[in-house]
Formats: structure tokens, sequence, C-alpha cells
């Protein structure tokens, strides 16, 4: 059997499809009765696996990145690696992926048939695709891109909040079950114009750019930009160029430069800067700034310490 391709890997480069539901995933949906979370935050509602299960493949396929995903299975039996643990999807599991947490990338050869919904979350933007495995191979067809006023909610101080201190597991719950029911309620209104690409190409690239900016670069990569906005990664380094003017590295010294600045005029050491930019140490933001024409008196007393 053909390997099953990465979910970073969509079949629809720019439009979106007509409305991608069948009933049966519009009856998962539609009853948020029937959802097993899966989080961190919260105890495992949906039945645990052997880690045995395709180990090899999960030791080469393990990823991380700032922004948030949520896979929501609407039919099938698959299994799926997160944050350490190999949970069976079955339909209604929601498993949410915090910023940050290792889980799948993509999915494994001889992977059983099935559907999820994929939503990524970057900043106020919500990206989702539908994903259809069926003998060995993946399709991914791309709803259009929400924002928090389409959900009607601030979707950055609604997830942090999730983490807020002092809230019990049935606060957490229904705090996280009431945001995903609010972006899916936003997904399922949205028009699904056919092959409206240059609106959704606009969209994406958008979302890719602020959330550059919303992390000051810090944690991203190419193929986690490349997942959150849809496209293979020579297609966003070429879309993003065409859209901004910029190229994505150029980008990315922008927002750390202005974050630089911000967390200085905040009193922050440059020791603590460096590690609030990602970067493995004062050397090495160091010679960052030395790149990029940047000097500062507390710069040369933190490196002479």
């Amino acid at each position: 059997m053909a390997a099953v391709a990465q979910a970073a890997a969509p079949a629809i480069m720019d439009g979106v499809t007509s409305q991608p539901f069948d009933e049966p995933s519009l009856a998962v949906l539609a009853d948020p009765r029937c959802w097993k979370l899966v989080s961190t935050l919260l105890p495992l509602e949906v039945p645990a696996l052997s880690e045995r299960t395709d180990r090899s493949w999960r030791a080469r396929n393990t990823h991380a990145h700032p922004h948030r995903e949520i896979l929501i299975a609407l039919s099938g039996q698959a299994a799926y690696g997160h944050a350490g643990r190999l949970v069976r999807c079955l339909p209604g599991a929601c498993v949410f992926i915090d910023g940050m947490e290792p889980h799948d990338d993509g999915y494994p050869v001889g992977i059983e048939d099935g559907q999820h919904l994929w939503i990524r979350l970057a900043g106020d933007r919500v990206v989702a695709s539908l994903t259809t495995l069926r003998d060995g191979r993946c399709r991914h067809d791309f709803l259009p891109v929400v924002t928090s006023a389409d959900v009607g909610l601030d979707l950055p101080t609604a997830l942090a909040r999730l983490r807020a201190p002092g809230m019990t597991p049935a606060v957490v719950r229904l705090r996280l079950l009431t945001t995903v029911q609010a972006v899916v309620v936003a997904l399922l209104a949205a028009d699904h114009p056919a092959g409206a690409a240059d609106t959704e190409r606009t969209r994406r690239i958008d979302a890719v750019h602020r959330h550059i900016h919303d992390t000051a670069g810090v944690g991203v990569t190419l193929d986690g930009l490349a997942r959150l906005a849809g496209y293979s990664k020579f297609h966003l380094v070429r879309q993003f160029r065409r859209q901004t003017g910029l190229s994505l590295s150029a980008w990315i010294d922008r927002c750390r430069i202005e974050r630089l600045h911000r967390l200085r005029r905040e009193g922050r050491s440059f020791a603590q800067i460096a590690s609030d930019l990602g970067f493995s140490g004062s050397s090495a933001l160091s010679r960052w700034c030395r790149r990029h024409g940047l000097r500062w008196r507390d710069q040369d007393r933190d490196d002479a310490r």
C-alpha cells in the first residue's frame, strides 16, 4: 500500500470546495454531546492504545508548532499520537493540540479509512480542512478561512483562559467544548463558494503573516507554516512574497526586531530577551543582533558577565 500523504500536502492549492460534509459527518458535528475530548488539560475520554503501534513511524514523524490545532474525528477509528499518548479516534473524538505540544505529523502507512476535520488556530484566524483517508491515500478539502468575528469569540483570549489558575477540570472542559463548538458553527455557517481562489489565498497568507507577528517567529518552521496555510512549502514561500513583498525570513526578522525593542522598553535583561525570542542564549542573540546592525550598552554588560 502506498504511504499516506502527510497532512501538510493539500490536494487543493487555493480554492475552497463546495460544502464537503456528508450527512453522517454533519450529524457528528451537530451533536456536541457525542464529543469526547482529548487534551493535556483533561482526563482522557477516549480509549488509549499501546504505544507500540507504529512506534518506529512515530519516532520519525512527530512534530510541534506554536499554532494550536483541533482534530475532530467524523468517521473511522484511526489511531493518533498526541503528547506521548496514542488514542483511538472514534467518531466524535476531539483532540485539542495546544501550542508546542508534540503530535503525529501526518498519518502512517496502513491507516484506517475515515474522515477528520482539522482546525488550525493562529491568533484570530481559523484555517480548516476536511481530511479523507481512503485506500492509503489522503485528500484535503479546504473550508473558507474564518475569524474571531465570525466565531463570536476572542479566540486568543478564550484559548489562553483554558490555562487560567484555579479552574476545575469541569470548568476547563466546558470552556474548551464551548470554544470548539463556536468554531465549528462558524465553519458550517461560512459560505463555500467554488473556486474563490484569490480571496482564500489572501486570507491564508494573512493568517501566516499574523501568526509570525504574534509569535515573533518563536518556534515557527517552514513545515509548520505550510501546514497552517494548507500549502506546499514552495507554494507558501512564493505566495507569501507575492502578497507581502517580503520573504518569510525577512518578515520573521522584522517581527523579532519589533519584539526585541518592546521587551527592552519593558525593562527585560538581554538574557531574558534571548530566552523570550527563542535563542539558545545571550551569545546567539548577540550574533543575530550584529548581523542586523543592532547593538546596545545593556547587551555589552550582559555579554561581559
